[in-house]
């Protein structure tokens, strides 16, 4: 049972890992929807910035996103809520 699992989990990410390093190098912001879907309708949700800084002093914000794809966040927070950002990209080259 454990082994089929591991099979299945294995099997699965190699699927998401494929599409994510084929497609995100296709990515622009001509053709923004291959990662992310519906990039623009998540951007412009207007309580997205209330759900997200809840309770968090945004004072001088910094961020760290990893893994963050083509970095959706980053480019909508970036010198509005957070005027640091370190983005670090994971993706195979093989």
């Amino acid at each position: 049972m454990i082994n089929e699992k591991t099979n299945s989990l294995k099997t699965y990410l190699d699927m998401q890992r494929r599409y994510y390093n084929t497609k995100g190098l296709d990515w622009d912001l001509h053709n923004k929807d291959l990662v992310v879907g519906h990039y623009d309708s998540h951007n412009t949700w207007p309580h997205w910035e209330r759900l997200l800084f809840r309770d968090i002093d945004t004072t001088d914000m910094r961020a760290l996103e990893y893994g963050c794809g083509p970095g959706r966040n980053l480019i909508k927070f970036f010198n509005t809520i957070i005027n640091r950002i370190i983005k670090i990209i994971v993706m195979d080259t093989s």
